[in-house]
């Protein structure tokens, strides 16, 4: 369970975890790994006998690039829970052969015999959905139980979805720490990360090239162009999920999405600076509808008829209004 600096409760996910596991009595059987996004990220993985980060990272890749799968199946499946079933079958075979420690070349092959699977999935031949954006925290938007399976409610209301994926926030970490390295004169953490980095995009690409016969491009985009995206908004020092969910969404924008949900917990500041440029990301992207959707750990009654609103708005997001993505106004 990664970890971070400062205030934010991103580094106090693992501390209640701890706190659980000594409740229930086995916090003597189950080890925590927090590994600080900073510049100590990897150094976390050095107490292993064998470092698992390359490891780790390729599970992190196998599993997102699944729910990538998932995800562009599921809203035009025929028979409603094969995506699902389908995406169980894969998960198993991937925890599997990562429990294995098989080498890449061998997981490789396992996602070939996923794409297959998921190719093999009878479609409706239902019109193309309008695709919807998910940013936000980087735990809640992937946690279904704590964003309330958002992502399903979307796809109820007949979106289909597109979720920023856990590789970016470490394509991220690693760019944060370069640019940390070259601030310090630190050379041996910029040789460092730009080697981790290198490493991971080609097992990223390596991946999901057999998936890519089948659903087109999957590999996870370069992290820099989001951060060009978010260049009018944020600075680059400015740093966190706040600049990544606000170039997501431009870059989303370009790329045909009608609409963006950016999730966070109550009071997160990143998700708070996200809102608050809400308004004129809105305007600069033609008018894209945005909701900001923000969880307390109760649940929220209006929150349907808010997202049933914001589909509302998708729908007459006109393909106009998407073809005026050729280019933002600067910033003010």
């Amino acid at each position: 369970m990664p970890s971070t600096s400062g205030p934010c409760r991103f580094g106090q996910y693992n501390c209640l975890q701890r706190l659980i596991l000594k409740h229930v009595g086995m916090a003597d059987t189950v080890s925590i790994v927090a590994p600080n996004q900073d510049t100590n990220f990897y150094d976390e993985m050095r107490r292993f006998r064998k470092d698992p980060s390359r490891l780790a990272f390729t599970g992190v890749g196998a599993v997102d690039l699944l729910s990538k799968m998932l995800l562009r199946t599921r809203p035009y499946e025929q028979h409603p829970g094969q995506a699902d079933h389908a995406y169980r079958e894969c998960l198993d075979r991937i925890i599997a052969a990562v429990e294995a420690g098989v080498s890449e070349k061998e997981l490789a092959e396992q996602m070939e015999i996923c794409g297959t699977r998921f190719s093999d999935i009878p479609l409706n031949g239902e019109q193309r959905r309008p695709l919807i954006a998910v940013v936000g925290e980087i735990y809640l938007r992937n946690h279904v139980f704590a964003n309330c399976n958002v992502i399903r409610q979307l796809e109820g209301l007949g979106a289909e979805v597109n979720l920023a994926s856990v590789s970016e926030w470490l394509y991220y970490t690693n760019l944060v720490r370069g640019l940390t390295a070259r601030r310090r004169r630190a050379p041996k953490l910029y040789l460092e990360n730009l080697v981790k980095n290198y490493f991971q995009r080609k097992i990223g690409k390596r991946l999901a090239a057999p998936l890519e016969k089948h659903f087109g491009p999957l590999a996870e985009g370069d992290v820099n162009e989001a951060i060009k995206m978010a260049s009018p908004y944020l600075h680059v020092s400015f740093q966190g999920e706040a600049i990544l969910s606000v170039g997501r969404i431009v870059e989303m924008y370009h790329h045909g999405a009608a609409g963006a949900v950016s999730v966070g917990p109550f009071t997160c500041m990143p998700s708070n600076i996200v809102c608050s440029l809400t308004r004129r990301l809105s305007s600069d992207c033609g008018g894209l509808p945005i909701i900001n959707i923000s969880y307390d750990g109760q649940q929220d009654p209006t929150l349907q008829t808010r997202l049933e609103a914001f589909i509302h708005q998708v729908r007459n997001f006109t393909p106009q209004k998407i073809e005026a993505a050729a280019g933002l106004r600067p910033a003010h």
